[in-house]
Parts: structure tokens; C-alpha cells; sequence
């Protein structure tokens, strides 16, 4: 009514003997001392090997046997071990088996568990590192604009040489140089040098340098453009012809889509597809016309090629927690676009400060919406310079009234001067008291 379970650990041998009461372990040292531990069934053992272990088993264990045996030795790994166990009928010894098949297959089961785990802790490791790659200048970015670029920002392994090394022998870098792009940026975008360094210049690179000439990228600008977006030169030319006569067919001027051009240098490696989603969502949410969408995009075209989520909880947090009404919240960000762009907390500890302490109207916010983009602190040392002063009026029915303007952008000699009516020493003097 027992079965062995033998297991070899380099030179040293682990012997498992099972019944139905207990479990014996006798680990075996290769110098002949030898400890032993019962266990009180089957279930335990097994727990015990397959929970925080595994990766140990994984790496030591060499073979594991399971043997129904009548009073007969058997050799394992070159050592001998000895062992006479009775079996009480030859019905017991099966269920044994049967037990033992029933708790192979637990042990199964959870090391496919443990391969599981593993792999997908390597793949999120990976996945880690390739999110600190886009941090910096791809952290803004839209979402499925870095998955197409993907395959050229992807580091190498081992890291390919600087590109400045490959001047000399290429025509192409020797070129890229005299129109002003700065390899050493290139040389951050992880693979895509190898791409580049590849390319030929009369082949892939001068009519798409001349395509951008002709949409409004002046000379002195070239070299800049190519440094921050480089992956423009994999394009085709024809899909880049095909997003500007998409633009003037909403529309857009000449000059427009030029100054878009220059603003947001990734705006051309947006499908139409995704261009035209992108205009879609900003014209739904913010209920603009035809108009007011291109004089919000040309303005500020950093909106369509920068990540969607920033946008959705900046206008959620302009409506919902500041509770702008649609109106408000429309002339608000045709007025100020960047407010779109600037995080949520900061646009709510704004708020926070202006409305409830120093008591700004929501249409004071419209009419002045830069404040949002202002230093809160610069505010609070103003606005208590003021209390201390007495002059803290915001009300613009009333005289002495100080405008959000004066508040948050005058330099400190005007605001001095103008709102204060004090010295810049005085001003000075106050601000170490805080």
C-alpha cells in the first residue's frame, strides 16, 4: 500500500515514499548523512514542491520517477537504494498508482502555470522598457502614430555606432548635415538610424524634401523639421500629396496648412482616416463649425498629432468639475487652445484658487482664459501682497479694479507700479515674510 517517488538533485538523492496515512522524505546526502521529514498526506508534499519552488525544481531537478515497487531495489542516477515496502494486495497498489497519476497531473498543471507567469513577466519587462523609450519627445505623442513608428524607435542590441561616424562615407548623412538636421538627435530615435543611413539620397530623399519646400517649410526651417521627424522620409510621396489635398479640400488655406506644417511637424504622417476622426472629435465636443475647427487646428495643430486622452479630461474637467456651460467652454478654448493641452490638475488648482478664494467668475475666465496657463504660486503671493495692502478688488463695476491679466502676467516692476502703487523693494521685502 505504498509507492516510492525518486528524485536526484545533482549528486544527492531525495527518496519520497507515499501511502495512504503518511509520506515519508529522506534526502540523502552524497557524504552518507541523511534527514528525514513526515509529512501527513500526499496533498501536502506536493504543495510543498510545486508552491514557491518551482523555479528551483526547474533549474535542479533532473528526473522525477514513480515507481510501485514489491520488496526490490532499484538503481537511479548511479547510486543504489535500497528499499523493501510491502504492498498488501495488488488492488491497493494500483489505487496507489491511480493517486499518484491524479497528483503528477497537479504538479503539471501548475508548471505550466509557473512557465505562464514567467513569460509574461518577461514580456512586461520588455514592454517597460520600450515605454521608456517613448518618454521625452515621443511622451506626447498619439497612440497609434508611435505604434506606426514602432519598428524604427525599437532599441538594437548591441547599439549600432553614432550616425556623425558615417558622414564621411555617405552621401546621404553628408547631405542631411548641410541642410541643418542634427544626427546626434537621430541618433536617440533608437533603429531608425540604420534605416537612415540606408536610404538614397536622390532615390528617397529629394523629391520629399522638395514636396516640403513646396507646402511651406522654408530653408531655415528644413533642418529643424527633419531632426524632430525624420520618419517623414520613409513615406511615400504620394500619400503625403494626398493628406494636403485632403486639408484643402476642408478648406484650409495655403498659408494654414503651411503654418500646421511648421507647427507640428508629425501632422503629415496621419492617415486621412485618422485626420479626419481627429477634426470629427474636436468639432462634436466643443460644438464648433466648419471655421472655428480650422482656426483652432491651424492655431494650435499640436492638438491632432499629441495623444487624445489629455484633451478628453481637460474638456471633461472644464464641464463637468469647473461646470462651464458649452458656450463658455467653446470661447474658452478658441480663445486659449493650449488649455486643451495643460493637465487637468493644473487647470483645477487654478480654478480652485481663483474662484473660490480670491472669487473670479466663470466669464472672468473667459474673458481672460491665459490664466490658466499662468504660475498659480506667482498668483498667491500677488493676490496676498494685495490683502495686505488693501487692494484686492476684483470686481470690475467697482473702482480699483485689478484684472486677472494684471494679476497673473504684468512683470513685478508693473504690477508694482500700476496695481500696487508700491516699490519693487517693498514687494521684494514682503515676499521673504512668506
Amino acid at each position: 500500500m505504498a509507492a516510492r517517488c525518486v528524485m536526484c538533485f545533482g549528486r544527492s538523492v531525495s527518496t519520497v515514499v507515499l501511502n495512504r496515512t503518511c509520506v515519508t522524505m529522506t534526502i540523502m546526502k552524497n557524504i552518507g548523512t541523511h534527514s528525514t521529514r513526515t509529512y501527513h498526506t500526499s496533498h501536502e508534499v506536493l504543495y510543498t514542491l510545486c508552491t514557491g519552488r518551482y523555479q528551483w525544481l526547474k533549474n535542479q531537478v533532473h528526473s522525477v520517477r514513480y515507481l510501485s515497487m514489491e520488496g526490490k531495489s532499484s538503481p537511479l542516477a548511479g547510486d543504489q537504494i535500497n528499499a523493501d515496502l510491502s504492498v498488501s494486495s495488488s488492488s491497493d497498489c494500483d489505487h496507489t498508482s491511480n493517486e499518484l497519476r491524479k497528483q503528477n497531473g497537479v504538479i503539471d498543471e501548475r508548471t505550466g502555470m509557473a512557465d505562464s507567469i514567467i513569460k509574461r513577466q518577461t514580456i512586461l519587462e520588455s514592454l517597460d522598457k520600450k515605454k521608456d523609450l517613448h518618454k521625452g519627445e515621443f511622451a506626447d505623442l498619439d497612440e497609434q502614430l508611435l505604434e506606426s513608428i514602432e519598428p524604427y524607435i525599437t532599441p538594437e542590441l548591441p547599439p549600432s555606432p553614432v550616425l556623425a561616424a558615417y558622414v564621411d562615407k555617405s552621401e546621404t548623412l553628408s547631405n542631411l548635415v548641410k541642410l541643418g538636421v542634427d544626427l546626434s538627435q537621430i541618433d536617440k530615435k533608437g533603429s531608425f538610424k540604420t534605416v537612415l543611413i540606408r536610404l538614397d539620397f536622390d532615390k528617397d530623399i529629394k523629391e520629399k524634401i522638395s514636396f516640403l519646400h513646396s507646402v511651406g517649410v522654408e530653408d531655415d526651417k528644413l533642418g529643424k523639421f527633419l531632426t524632430k521627424n525624420p520618419f517623414i522620409l520613409t513615406e511615400d510621396v504620394q500619400n503625403l500629396e494626398a493628406r494636403v489635398h485632403y486639408l484643402k479640400a476642408k478648406k484650409f488655406k495655403d498659408d494654414g496648412i503651411a503654418q500646421i506644417i511648421n507647427r507640428a511637424p508629425f501632422f503629415l504622417n496621419f492617415s486621412i482616416k485618422r485626420l479626419d476622426n481627429k477634426l470629427g472629435f474636436f468639432q462634436r465636443e466643443l460644438s464648433l463649425t466648419g471655421e472655428e475647427t480650422r482656426q483652432l487646428i491651424t492655431r494650435t495643430p499640436k492638438l491632432v498629432t499629441g495623444s487624445l486622452d489629455t484633451v478628453k479630461r481637460s474638456i471633461f474637467s472644464l464641464k463637468e468639475q469647473m461646470r462651464f456651460s458649452a458656450k463658455e467652454c467653446k470661447a474658452l478654448v478658441l480663445s486659449q487652445p493650449r488649455v486643451l493641452q495643460t493637465g487637468r490638475y493644473k487647470l483645477l488648482r487654478t480654478f480652485d484658487y481663483l474662484h473660490n478664494t480670491v472669487g473670479i467668475t466663470h466669464a472672468q475666465f473667459v474673458q481672460f482664459s491665459q490664466v490658466f496657463r499662468s504660475s498659480l504660486p506667482r498668483i498667491k503671493e500677488r493676490h496676498q501682497y494685495l490683502v495686505k495692502l488693501e487692494r484686492a478688488q476684483y470686481d470690475p463695476t467697482k473702482p480699483g479694479y485689478v484684472s486677472l491679466e494684471a494679476l497673473s502676467k504684468q512683470p513685478d516692476e508693473v504690477f508694482c507700479k500700476d496695481v500696487a502703487k508700491t516699490s519693487i523693494v517693498e514687494y521684494n521685502n514682503f515676499l521673504k515674510t512668506l
